[in-house]
This record gives C-alpha cells, sequence and structure tokens, in this order.
C-alpha cells in the first residue's frame, strides 16, 4: 500500500476526497448502471471537470466527459 500511495504523487496524481457537491451530483445519475462505485467516479467526474478513464460500456449512456479505454 505504501508503494501505491507513494506513486501516486510521483506520477503526477493526487487523491480526490468525497466531497458534499459530488454526493448532490450522485444521487441525480440516472440508474443505467448499477455499479455504485462506478456511480460515484461519474459523479466526481462531472463536478471536477475531469475526465473519466474508462472501457465500461455502461459509463457512454451518462453525459460523462471520457476517454474510452479497451
Amino acid at each position: 500500500m505504501n508503494d501505491i500511495l507513494a506513486a501516486i504523487p510521483a506520477e503526477g496524481f493526487s487523491l480526490l476526497q468525497i466531497q458534499p457537491e459530488h454526493l448532490q451530483v450522485l444521487i441525480s445519475l440516472s440508474l443505467h448502471h448499477h455499479n455504485p462505485f462506478d456511480h460515484l467516479l461519474m459523479a466526481q467526474a462531472q463536478v471536477e471537470h475531469a475526465l473519466l478513464r474508462s472501457g465500461d460500456g455502461q459509463i457512454d449512456r451518462y453525459s460523462i466527459k471520457k476517454i474510452r479505454c479497451s
């Protein structure tokens, strides 16, 4: 775990804490996708104006900025 935590800033990333704004968007998302963790990631991406990288085709049903990966 320490290796992972050390790699985050070393690779130019930062941890994103769950904020009340994320939860407000989360409860407004439709339930096309049944994975609660993916719902949270989509809400965070929307609030933070961030790209979500995913290979999950269900995420395409949402108006979230995304990068498709395979």
